[in-house]
């Protein structure tokens, strides 16, 4: 029996994707998404959504043009998520979303391809943001990278002292500095939908 705690159910799914719950059965049906049966409730598996939104993400920008810029959020909290995913809608920037639940993922999006923004929670379960970073920067990969942490002030200060130039920000999130932020690190505006 797989684990629940690294799966959506049916509703979480939806929310995550930004579609209906019939839809989800849909795609769970025809073995788009990763799937099984606990008790009476369909589990969806969290690396098989979060592959299925990637996919999307990426197949409905293939035909952008080429000054989308691409930022990575790694998160792990489903209702943050879908609060970003409602935000970036929403402020009409010419970015390309990608998303991913721990550091590990985050790791493995970055190398498909690296982000020109990184946007990371620093405690998620199994493999945290502060992991993930120290791998980057081991292996010299750097990108500009803004941390959004319900950490302790003794926490940031200690991240602060290994790295001045990293932007930090507490939960809960206060999306317009992120806009504001985003925009600046990027120089993006907000465009009309065609």
């Amino acid at each position: 029996m797989k684990n629940d705690d690294n799966s959506y159910t049916v509703n979480q799914a939806a929310t995550l994707l930004d579609t209906t719950v019939a839809t989800i059965q849909l795609w769970v049906d025809s073995g788009k998404l990763d799937s099984w049966m606990s008790g009476d409730q369909i589990r969806i598996d969290k690396k098989s959504a979060f592959g299925f939104f990637n996919a999307i993400e990426t197949k409905g920008n293939e035909s952008s043009k080429p000054t989308r810029k691409s930022v990575l959020i790694v998160e792990d909290d489903i209702d943050l998520i879908s609060l970003y995913r409602m935000r970036f809608k929403q402020w009409k920037l010419p970015i390309d979303l990608r998303l991913a639940l721990n550091g590990f993922v985050g790791l493995v999006e970055f190398g498909k391809r690296k982000p020109d923004l990184l946007i990371a929670d620093l405690m998620m379960p199994n493999f945290d943001g502060g992991r993930m970073l120290s791998s980057l920067e081991h292996e010299g990969l750097h990108t500009p990278t803004i941390i959004i942490t319900g950490a302790s002030s003794n926490q940031i200060s200690e991240l602060r002292s290994r790295n001045e130039d990293l932007l930090i920000l507490t939960k809960p999130v206060d999306f317009n500095m992120l806009r504001r932020l985003i925009s600046t690190i990027l120089d993006v505006r907000p465009v009309d939908k065609e």
